[in-house]
C-alpha cells in the first residue's frame, strides 16, 4: 500500500539565506531532507508525495497562513493522506494553529523527529513543546528586528521604502533616464542574454564595467537589472 502525504516546506527570506550561507533551511534542502526520511521510514517506492506546499515565514505573509492550513488539512482528511513537514518551526509558529492540527487527528510526520507518535499522550506533550519553542524563536526575531530598527532610526537612518511615485514632468523625465540606460547598455547585455544568462548573472557582468558606463557610476542591484532587461525588451533590444 502506498502510503499519501501532504508535505509543507517553509520558505525562508532569500537574503538572510545567502547573508549568513545557510543552505539548511532551503526549499531544495528541505525537500531532499523529506525525501530520504520518507524512503527511511516507508521504504522506495512505497509512498507519494501528494502536493508539496511552500509556506512564507516572513510576518507580513504568514497572516494568511491559519486558512491556508486549514485548506491543506481538509485535502489530508478527504485524502487520507499524512501531513508531513522538515521540521515542526517550517510549519507551526503558535499555539492556536498547533490546536488546530491536533484536534484534526491527522497523521503527522516531521522529518527532523521522525520518531515523534502524535497519537501518544507523551508525544503530543512533546509536539506541543516544540510549537511553543518555535513560537519563542518567532517572537524572540520579531522584538530584535524592532530593537534594530528602533536603533536605526535613532542614528538618523531613513526606513521604509526610497521610491515614491513621481507624477507628471518627474516621471516622464525618469522614465526617459530608463530608456536612456537600456538602449546605451544593450550592446553588453545582448550577448549574455543570447548565452541564457539570467538576471543574476548580468548584473555580475555588469558590475565588473568601467564606472564611467554604469549609471551614476553605481553598482547594479538586482531589481534595477530586472527592469532594464524588461525595458530592453519593450524596446526590441534584445
Amino acid at each position: 500500500m502506498v502510503v499519501l502525504l501532504n508535505v509543507v516546506l517553509g520558505k525562508s527570506p532569500g537574503e538572510t539565506l545567502r547573508k549568513f550561507h545557510h543552505q539548511a533551511y532551503t526549499l531544495e534542502a528541505q525537500k531532499r531532507q523529506c525525501i530520504m526520511c520518507f524512503d527511511r521510514k516507508y521504504g522506495k517506492g512505497r509512498w507519494m508525495v501528494r502536493n508539496w506546499f511552500v509556506r512564507d515565514v516572513s510576518a507580513r505573509v504568514s497572516k494568511m497562513w491559519p486558512k491556508q492550513l486549514q485548506t491543506i488539512m481538509e485535502d489530508t482528511k478527504s485524502n487520507g493522506a499524512t501531513l508531513a513537514a522538515a521540521t515542526v518551526c517550517r510549519m507551526l509558529r503558535n499555539a492556536r494553529d498547533f490546536l488546530a492540527v491536533r484536534d484534526s487527528a491527522i497523521p503527522l510526520l516531521f522529518c527532523e523527529h521522525d520518531g515523534l507518535d502524535t497519537t501518544t499522550a507523551r508525544g503530543r506533550n512533546q509536539f506541543g513543546k516544540l510549537v511553543l519553542d518555535a513560537e519563542m524563536e518567532a517572537e524572540l526575531c520579531s522584538e530584535r528586528v524592532r530593537k534594530a530598527l528602533a536603533v536605526a532610526k535613532r542614528r538618523g537612518k531613513k526606513l521604509g521604502s526610497h521610491n515614491k511615485k513621481v507624477k507628471g514632468k518627474g516621471a516622464k523625465a525618469m522614465h526617459n533616464k530608463a530608456m536612456d540606460l537600456a538602449r546605451r547598455l544593450a550592446k553588453h547585455t545582448k550577448p549574455l542574454v543570447k548565452k541564457s544568462f539570467g538576471a543574476r548573472r548580468v548584473k555580475g557582468a555588469l558590475n565588473l564595467l568601467p564606472m564611467a558606463v554604469k549609471a551614476n557610476g553605481k553598482k547594479f542591484h538586482l531589481s534595477k537589472v530586472q527592469r532594464l532587461l524588461q525595458n530592453q525588451k519593450k524596446l526590441k533590444l534584445i
